[in-house]
């Protein structure tokens, strides 16, 4: 067996054939001056006089430079200059050129970019040339698609059932964090909005993310209420604000998020209420506030849900903890800092019409990493987050992503989406957190969840 070292049509396990370099009669790749070694990092260094040293901002992987020698063999002069004009026009054009070590299980693709003509001395040998080639190419090469997850069910009711509004993805693959490629069912009617977010760091399933309004401290003209079949929970499962008195104030106050583990309550999310109206001619102010004497506010949104539906209103972001500087380790002792779990007061006013608030639960969506709100256009038959392409777009029914047709139903366009297709982290627990509005306590989604393992140079799994 001889190492695999060919141009193929996509980076796939079968994938046609376009230049093999290493077929041992016409081509044959030699050991000499073979280099796939991992890129430079790009860093941006600080230094000033104030400090020794500098600190690193940023830091990230450049474009590698593929180097490889080929012995070019051929029956004539002819036949070795039709085959060294095939290589110009695979280095001509973007590709992937695809590398399995000998006694390797598993291959890599390099998606290569254009690149500067090969050198070639054809005084090498009798009826041989030696081809030296730098090709350029992306920093990460590809291993074969991993379908990582099919048919998961997520509720879209955090307090009840299992894959409670979030799914931990595990095993992932790969040297560096890669897009997500998901394909989620419809049947939510047009205008159905779903909010994804990924958390991958700093001890992901320790922390609860949500609280129900019922469980929290009731504030001015806030009561509970009995059980309602639309609202999370069991028992007198949501609170009502009725404002008597119309100001902007606290109405309800709930500790949120905790955790298991108190260091991993540190982080940025996203404040989300599910609330709902009793009809369709009053509109609220609300915001959210951390509790105590930190006095962080966040900005005032204005709310005017629809009817019968029960909605997710955004409030924008917070961090914990919000005041001050807070470490990540305590001195050099790499001993993690813990933090307390924080109250958030949401506060309320209704400002046209004379309707009641009603609230079910908090949830705060972590903002850590990439966030993602896309909202459906019409119905087609499923719809497609394509991470890779950084792009959200409908499919037609009976069809697939992957298979012989592969036909995009947009709607009139690309889904409607704001912020980004989450990253998956190899070796860490990625808990996706997935909910949608307009919000029905007993609807579901069916998920299915791949992705393309990055690696810096072999595939080791």
């Amino acid at each position: 067996m001889v190492n695999t070292w060919k141009f193929v049509e996509r980076p796939e396990s079968g994938a046609g054939v376009l230049l093999d370099m290493n077929n041992g009669s016409t081509w044959t790749t030699l050991k000499e001056g073979f280099d796939i070694s991992p890129p430079p990092l790009r860093r941006s260094v600080a230094t000033n006089s104030m400090r020794d040293g500098g600190l690193v901002t940023s830091a990230n992987y450049e474009l590698r430079e593929l180097r490889f020698k080929l012995e070019l063999a051929g029956a004539s002069e002819d036949a070795r200059a039709a085959q060294l004009k095939a290589l110009y026009a695979r280095l001509g054009e973007p590709g992937w050129l695809m590398f399995q070590a000998t006694g390797a299980t598993y291959p890599v693709f390099f998606q290569t970019l254009r690149s500067d003509d090969p050198r070639v001395n054809r005084e090498w040998a009798p009826d041989a040339w030696l081809v030296e080639c730098a090709v350029l190419a992306e920093p990460f090469a590809l291993g074969v698609r991993h379908d990582i997850q099919t048919g998961v069910v997520i509720q879209n009711d955090p307090a009840s059932g299992t894959n409670r509004a979030f799914y931990d993805l595990t095993g992932v693959r790969g040297d560096h964090p890669t897009p997500l490629f998901a394909r989620v069912g419809t049947g939510f009617g047009a205008g159905a909005t779903f909010h994804v977010a990924v958390r991958s760091k700093n001890n992901p399933a320790a922390v609860t993310t949500w609280a129900q309004c019922e469980a929290g401290t009731l504030g001015t003209d806030t009561t509970l209420q009995a059980n309602d079949a639309t609202m999370s929970g069991s028992g007198q499962n949501f609170v009502r604000t009725t404002f008597a008195t119309n100001t902007f104030i606290t109405r309800v106050t709930v500790t949120a998020p905790t955790a298991s583990s108190p260091e991993a309550i540190k982080g940025r999310y996203r404040v989300l209420v599910k609330c709902r109206r009793s009809g369709s001619t009053s509109d609220f102010l609300m915001a959210y506030k951390l509790g105590g004497s930190s006095e962080v506010l966040g900005p005032r949104v204005t709310w005017s849900g629809g009817m019968p539906n029960v909605w997710l209103v955004d409030l924008g972001i917070v961090e914990f903890p919000s005041l001050g500087p807070s470490p990540t380790t305590i001195g050099y002792s790499g001993l993690v800092a813990g933090f307390i779990a924080p109250a958030i007061e949401i506060q309320a006013q209704r400002s046209t019409g004379a309707l009641n608030l009603d609230m079910d639960y908090v949830y705060l969506l972590p903002a850590d990493q990439r966030q993602l709100m896309f909202r459906q256009i019409g119905t087609p038959g499923y719809n497609v987050l394509d991470g890779p392409n950084d792009m959200v777009y409908g499919m037609a029914s009976g069809t697939s992503p992957f298979g012989a047709t592969r036909t995009v139903d947009n709607g009139g366009g690309l889904l409607s989406r704001d912020g980004g297709i989450p990253m998956l982290t190899p070796g860490e627990t990625n808990r996706l957190h997935i909910l949608r509005t307009p919000h029905d306590v007993t609807a579901t989604s069916t998920w299915d969840f791949s992705y393309w393992p990055y690696w810096l140079e072999v595939a080791t799994s």
